[in-house]
């Protein structure tokens, strides 16, 4: 629901309501309940009718002015709340996006194998690959991971 159309609801739920009549009866049953009616009972044992104004009086209209421009402010001030809102939790996304790929780029640099990483083995006759090279990618994707969840939580807004 739009905020326009919500704040014009509010409005018409605080806004004296005008009778369609300018004249309203009150009449008493026989067994004595109380009616309120535009038109007389038939029926009544005592009728008594009452002069009501169509319009709110100038005090009553400057009342419900002043609660309209006061639920204008609480509207518009919600309104900028929840959009600082959205913005901040878009930036925040986008910082972790950002984290994320650079966190995937270091994966790749890690993934690159370097003549450091290579150890001669075996009188020169053999080379493996330094356990080192293995811990620095196994940290490299605990970064990935941990950039991946850290994204998720920015987009549900944790």
């Amino acid at each position: 629901m739009s905020t326009t159309l919500r704040l014009c609801g509010w409005l018409l739920l605080l806004l004296p309501v005008s009778l369609s009549a300018d004249t309203l009866y009150r009449s008493v049953d026989p067994e004595g309940r109380v009616i309120y009616s535009d038109t007389p009972q038939s029926d009544s044992v005592e009728t008594q009718r009452i002069q009501v104004e169509s319009k709110p009086s100038a005090a009553a209209q400057q009342q419900a002015q002043q609660r309209e421009s006061e639920i204008r402010r609480a509207a518009d001030k919600a309104v900028a709340q929840r959009e600082y809102k959205r913005k901040q939790r878009a930036r925040v996304v986008e910082q972790a996006e950002q984290q994320l790929q650079e966190a995937e780029q270091r994966l790749e640099q890690a993934r690159v194998l370097r003549d450091e990483d290579r150890q001669t083995i075996g009188g020169g006759k053999g080379r493996r690959i330094r356990p080192e090279y293995f811990e620095r990618i196994e940290q490299a994707e605990a970064a990935v991971a941990a950039a991946r969840k850290r994204l998720q939580q920015a987009r549900i807004g944790r």
